[in-house]
């Protein structure tokens, strides 16, 4: 959220004639959050002779974010086109401006997707539950006599091991909940890593009920 302050603050100073590099030196003085350190890196790279477009792609990496690669690479590409530093860094706050509305309206529109996934893994342990309960542990109770009576008894024609059964669904619902989670969570977000927490979630609910009510 900082870098577009980041980067018009850099076109700030750049107004005094400062070259680019200099304009990041000063801008680096200031508290940007966690961008702090990683500017601070960066500062340190370009003072051991790094060249910036490399620097640039350090600090990118290092904040792991897609729009701080985005603004990395518009700043590399508008110190290699030279001209104007103020004007060209207000471009690249715009653009960055731009894209960070553009995924907060995404984001807003695909938020209530985790609600609805989260409620469709509900129904289905629902499901589970009611299929285990009553279909399958009273069908391996029936006795199904008949065909292999030995003197006038009967025994199980057909044998279901409802342990097995709950087994098979329980390693059904644990795929169902990762993959669920997994995919919500880079729908809503677009970080596979925000998925993977919703993953986790899904699957400690499904070992949970799994235990506990089946």
């Amino acid at each position: 959220n900082n870098i577009p302050h980041l980067i018009r603050d850099i076109a700030d100073a750049g107004r005094s004639g400062m070259t680019l590099v200099r304009s990041i030196e000063i801008s680096a003085e200031r508290d940007y959050g966690p961008l702090t350190r990683e500017l601070k890196k960066l500062i340190a790279k370009i003072s051991f002779r790094v060249p910036l477009e490399r620097a640039l792609q350090y600090f990118a990496d290092s904040t792991g974010t897609t729009l701080s690669r985005r603004s990395s690479m518009l700043i590399a590409e508008a110190n290699k086109s030279g001209g104007d530093i103020q004007e060209s860094m207000e471009s690249v706050a715009k653009h960055v401006q731009e894209i960070q509305y553009l995924e907060r309206k995404r984001r807003a529109t695909l938020r209530p997707f985790i609600g609805v996934m989260y409620i469709s893994f509900a129904v289905f342990l629902v499901t589970v539950y009611l299929l285990i309960s009553s279909f399958f542990k009273q069908l391996a109770n029936t006795d199904f006599g008949g065909g292999g009576a030995v003197g006038g008894v009967g025994f199980n024609f057909v044998s279901l091991p409802l342990d097995k059964i709950t087994t098979v669904f329980l390693y059904m619902a644990m795929i169902e909940a990762m993959f669920a989670g997994l995919v919500g969570g880079k729908m809503a977000t677009g970080y596979l890593k925000d998925g993977l927490k919703h993953a986790i979630l899904l699957m400690m609910i499904c070992f949970v009920t799994f235990i506990f009510f089946i």
